[in-house]
């Protein structure tokens, strides 16, 4: 009896192994089977590719970005962008757009029509069908650097169809990037154009301005009869200089000699006795004492000489005081005059620089819109796309999809891991069931059973 139990589980354990493999291969080729019946019913996918080439712009449109492409010049920036293709991120989103993607949809409708296929495809259909792969050359912090080749794939059920379709984008791509390049060259050369003019009517304006200034005022000379000016204003002060003592001598002169005049007689009497020989006029011929003796008046000849003295003095005095007060005005005509040829020059001097920083700007803008210009005109007559095939599709000799096999074999070993998961999680189950009664039952009062 001993050993009958002994080997009645190891019995029970290879039976429930072996139930569990039999279920696993049953459920395991169930499901090998119906993904095999479904992929079955799948259509082959196909991937035909085409590549795109981003043309640089010829050699005689390219314009340096550091001389032309500047913030205060928007005009050379159109002429720089005229001349330049959209960049390849640009090109990665409209080749993608709504009017490709139509387009693109009726040429499927139209060859699957030839066939006998369906005639209505969903525009997302066609659009996840489409896939444009880019190459990142070298990308840093600041730029990113992308191959000039792009790679148009295009997926469909038939390596023929796939092929003419990717072809077919190719060519609408070629001549979105022509309209592309159109649109942007429209109104710009005439715009330049117009800007051109309106540059050259400045600057005609400002260099006649220049030259109205310059006959109406000569700031070659003006320093020069501003130094003249100064120099005479000059000798003015010196001569004012040397007048003031002059005029004060003089009138220190002039007052020590009316003082002398102030206490002298015009006249002097003299004294004088009658000579001998003037005797025998005398009405008496007898000389006495008294009668040698003759008073005359005579002017003083000091009065007379000091009088003579004082009128030169005064004269002389009102000479220096007149040239003196015409000195003064003189000066102060010589100051008003130089006060205000100062403050022409300096105005004059502020007008001619700034016509002349006019000028130049004017000169730097025309030189810029003339080469800007001449490189609109070339974008302008350029007729080729940015964008050239640089390979056609072919149709691919292999499918990209589905992958049968291995869907079978994945539906069949998930199908295999069905059972025993079933298995673990209700032998799980029911341990936690057992657990839970040999818990209730430790709980309940022995008087209970």
């Amino acid at each position: 009896m001993a050993a009958q139990s002994e080997s009645t589980p190891s019995f029970h354990y290879s039976q429930i192994g072996t139930a569990l493999a039999r279920r696993t291969l049953f459920f395991g080729a169930a499901a090998g089977l119906f993904a095999a019946v479904y992929t079955l019913t799948l259509d082959n996918v196909y991937q035909a590719q085409a590549g795109l080439l981003l043309a640089p712009p010829p050699v005689s449109e390219a314009l340096r970005t550091g001389e032309s492409v500047l913030q205060e010049n928007p005009a050379a920036q159109i002429g720089f962008l005229m001349s330049r293709p959209l960049s390849v991120p640009g090109y990665d989103l409209l080749l993608r757009n709504d009017s490709i993607v139509q387009a693109l949809r009726a040429k499927l409708q139209e060859l699957l029509a030839k066939e006998g296929g369906e005639e209505d495809v969903p525009l997302e259909s066609v659009r996840e069908s489409m896939s444009v792969q880019t190459r990142v050359m070298k990308q840093t912090a600041n730029d990113i650097e992308y191959a000039p080749l792009m790679t148009l794939v295009y997926t469909a059920a038939s390596p023929a169809l796939a092929a003419e379709m990717a072809n077919e984008w190719a060519r609408l791509a070629v001549e979105t990037s022509k309209e592309i390049s159109a649109k942007g060259r429209a109104g710009s050369q005439s715009f330049l154009n117009a800007r051109f003019e309106v540059v050259v009517e400045e600057l005609r304006k400002t260099e006649t301005g220049i030259q109205e200034h310059e006959s109406a005022w000569d700031l070659e000379n003006m320093p020069i009869r501003l130094a003249e000016l100064q120099a005479q204003a000059t000798n003015f002060e010196t001569e004012m200089l040397t007048l003031v003592p002059e005029i004060e001598r003089a009138k220190a002169e002039l007052s020590s000699v009316e003082t002398e005049l102030a206490g002298m007689s015009e006249t002097v009497t003299l004294r004088k006795a009658v000579p001998d020989d003037a005797y025998w006029l005398m009405a008496d011929k007898e000389r006495s004492s008294e009668d040698s003796v003759l008073e005359t008046e005579e002017v003083s000849a000091l009065f007379v000489t000091l009088r003579t003295q004082q009128s030169n003095l005064q004269s002389e005095l009102a000479g220096m005081i007149e040239r003196k007060d015409a000195i003064a005005a003189a000066l102060e005509q010589l100051k008003a005059q130089n006060a205000q040829l100062l403050k022409d020059l300096a105005e004059q001097k502020r007008v001619r620089a700034e016509l002349t920083r006019q000028a130049d700007v004017y000169k730097t803008q025309y030189m810029r819109l003339a080469e800007n210009l001449e490189a609109a005109r070339f974008a302008d007559a350029r007729t080729e796309a940015d964008l050239k095939i640089a390979y056609a599709a072919v149709p691919p000799e292999h499918k990209v999809g589905p992958h049968r096999s291995l869907t079978v074999l994945t539906a069949a070993i998930l199908g295999a891991l069905v059972v025993p998961l079933h298995f673990l999680a209700r032998l799980s189950l029911r341990r936690l069931a057992a657990h839970l009664d040999s818990a209730a039952a430790a709980q309940q009062p022995p008087g209970a059973a």
